[in-house]
């Protein structure tokens, strides 16, 4: 990512733009997290920030922001002027680590969040699947040259010989081939994919986990995560599905399967939904919109505003940054 100065200089107009609507239209930011954890050796979809660097990022918050529930935040957008910017916290996908590590630093900084919940993942327990591909590309030492897989989309197939080349060279093959099967994996059903990893594990010779603590809460785990209500629960579909690659029933039904498995789970009737991905498109906003939802964030980076559609909230994901440069970039960049 460009440091914020950079980012501010290539992107002047739009700075411009946000700056001066800012002080006619009511306005808020949203921050979007995965997991707050030591990040691994590889972390490819660079989910992991640090406990250490998430305590001073709230701290920071806390120093110019206020901090509200994201199903408070319509009610409470600001104009721009003397006051202070107020700010959600969100989390996607229900990782242990949210209960573990994040709540207790939450706590500390007295900071409301809403944690997205996979609910049909943390059901069955088992490690999400972009893990686990990451396990396959990043884990062994060596990986083969060739890779031919069969699927309901049709053949993948793959050769690159720059695997066994230098560092740099391989760094780079990982990171294409990484791209590649997740594209071809998404819209796969749950067991072909399963099968499909089953297959890449063994032509990578079976490496383990890269990490380990990269699991889902189990469902009393989830209640443990809710209790105090500090932090409050979101839906984020059951299976955390490509909504846009489903038809509308398909849609609609692991929406509403979500909703359900939350009052199940979390003891409450979620107000609010994320997009898997953060993709969407008409049809899957109608969708959270007959499912009861009240607000839905996606992953565009932008200002959430209050004439905006309150089914299509942009958030700013959130890396493992220093405090000094996360300040920077919220406050200079977005919030100037």
């Amino acid at each position: 990512m460009l440091k914020a100065p950079q980012r501010w200089l290539r992107s002047g107009k739009s700075w411009a733009w946000r700056r001066q609507r800012r002080g006619q239209v009511p306005h808020a930011l949203i921050l979007m997290y995965h997991r707050v954890a030591v990040p691994p050796a590889a972390d490819p979809w660079r989910l992991c920030v640090s406990p250490e660097r998430f305590d001073a990022q709230l701290r920071s918050l806390r120093s110019f922001a206020d901090l509200v529930p994201l199903d408070r935040l319509p009610e409470a957008m600001r104009v721009r002027g003397g006051g202070r910017p107020a700010v959600a916290i969100t989390f996607d996908d229900g990782y242990l680590d949210n209960l573990t590590t994040a709540k207790p630093i939450l706590e500390r900084h007295e900071a409301p969040a809403t944690i997205f919940l996979a609910t049909a993942c943390i059901e069955r327990g088992e490690r999400y699947w972009w893990d686990r591909l990451s396990d396959v590309v990043h884990g062994p030492r060596q990986l083969p040259t060739e890779l031919r897989l069969e699927g309901s989309n049709g053949p993948f197939t793959w050769r690159d010989e720059r695997v066994t080349g230098s560092s740099a060279a391989q760094a780079a093959a990982r990171r294409a081939l990484l791209d590649a099967l997740w594209r071809w994996l998404v819209p796969l059903s749950d067991d072909a994919r399963n099968g499909c990893l089953c297959v890449l594990d063994q032509w990578a010779g079976r490496p383990g986990s890269l990490d380990a603590t990269a699991r889902p809460m189990s469902p009393a785990q989830v209640a443990e995560l809710v209790a105090g209500g500090l932090i409050r629960a979101g839906a984020h579909t059951a299976n955390h599905v490509h909504l846009p690659l489903l038809d509308r029933a398909q849609g609609l039904a692991e929406i509403t399967q979500s909703r359900r498995d939350c009052v199940r789970l979390a003891g409450a009737e979620p107000d609010c939904f994320a997009y898997p991905f953060g993709i969407y498109d008409e049809r899957a906003v109608d969708c959270v919109r007959d499912a009861g939802f009240r607000l839905a964030c996606t992953s565009d980076g932008a200002l959430a505003w209050a004439d905006g559609e309150s089914l299509a909230l942009p958030r700013i994901a959130v890396g493992d940054w220093s405090a000094l440069r996360f300040e920077a970039y919220l406050r200079h960049y977005w919030l100037a």
